[in-house]
């Protein structure tokens, strides 16, 4: 293509990606909005739309390490997450001995280990095998599209 075409080329359709752009692609039908959105939130750093499966997603499955816990937040509430092989296991992130936050806890012969006292909770059912106390509250949780996504506990 010629320097002249290329110059009228770029006149007309404007700038990648930008009003023009879009405006022929609409116009040809080579636009698929919801592929343009979901590249945006990909450059953006951002979680992909829901699902089908539904789910708020939390974290990348790439900030978790297998065998250990991370902690992230929910509506300001902390959840720990337990990264298992390739599964993970969600719970609320508060000891409730002495508020300890689960989610900077170690995992230790399929238990979750509280940073503050030790207290042991069971990866099966969030049971506690320290003390007589309720179990925590497990969130539903899966992988998905790289995400981890949870559902709130019922």
């Amino acid at each position: 293509m010629t320097d002249a075409r290329r110059s009228l080329r770029s006149w007309v359709l404007g700038r990648p990606k930008g009003v023009r752009h879009t405006l022929w692609a609409q116009l040809t039908g080579r636009f698929d909005p919801a592929a343009e959105l979901a590249a945006a939130r990909a450059a953006r750093g951002e979680p992909p739309a829901r699902s089908a499966g539904g789910g708020l997603a939390l974290l990348p499955v790439s900030a978790l390490v297998d065998g250990e816990a991370a902690e992230a937040m929910i509506d300001g509430r902390p959840v720990a997450v337990c990264a298992l092989g390739d599964g993970v296991v969600v719970f609320d992130g508060t000891c409730p001995h002495a508020g300890g936050p689960l989610g900077e806890g170690t995992i230790e012969d399929g238990a979750l280990v509280c940073p503050y006292h030790g207290w042991r909770f069971r990866l099966t059912d969030g049971g506690c095998e320290t003390a007589s106390v309720p179990a925590l509250d497990r969130w539903d949780a899966w992988i998905d599209d790289g995400w981890v996504r949870v559902t709130r506990p019922g």
